[in-house]
């Protein structure tokens, strides 16, 4: 499957050299999936929502990612979510960690990398914020499904992009 995804960077005047050399990698420690390049997957309202909370000037990157069997999918993969919670019930229950309430995303991923055989490319999540729409099924038990979810796209390393379709999408000044 192919998506676009929107790359977020601190504007610095930098675009030619971005735009040859491909997306900035992100390796700060509260990144939610660890180390890699960075995607909002398929809405662009999400990277513009990340530049204005986290720069004064931004930009944002479109390129065309695969989404294959080199993507572990948090998102639209039930077997790969049902291992991440299986591993997380695993590591609660030998002590790793104490409690379910002291476990993180992206401390899970880098125990899997380090740790059961991590042979992925790239990962997809979601988050669910306050900006999300909550759509009921109408159900008595109040069963509901959420719209507008936040998905990210972490390339631990550039082979799922199409390095050709990167390009600076905004601001609109430097569009040619």
């Amino acid at each position: 499957m192919l998506t676009k995804g929107y790359h977020t960077l601190e504007d610095r005047d930098n675009v030619d050299e971005i735009e040859e050399w491909g997306p900035k990698p992100c390796k700060r420690n509260s990144a939610w999936l660890g180390d890699g390049y960075y995607f909002w997957d398929g809405d662009i309202y999400w990277a513009h929502d990340w530049g204005k909370k986290s720069y004064t000037r931004y930009m944002i990157f479109e390129g065309e990612i695969t989404i294959d069997e080199n993507t572990y999918d948090l998102v639209g993969n039930i077997l790969h979510k049902k291992e991440f919670w299986h591993i997380i019930q695993e590591l609660v229950n030998s002590g790793f960690f104490k409690s379910f309430q002291m476990v993180t995303v992206p401390k899970v991923i880098e125990y899997i990398k380090r740790h059961a055989g991590f042979d992925y490319n790239s990962i997809r999540a979601a988050d669910y914020p306050h900006k999300a729409f909550k759509i009921s099924f109408g159900g008595a038990n109040k069963e509901f499904m959420y719209l507008n979810e936040r998905v990210q796209i972490c390339l631990i390393n550039k082979k799922n992009l199409s390095l050709q379709s990167f390009k600076v999408i905004f601001p609109e000044e430097y569009l040619q």
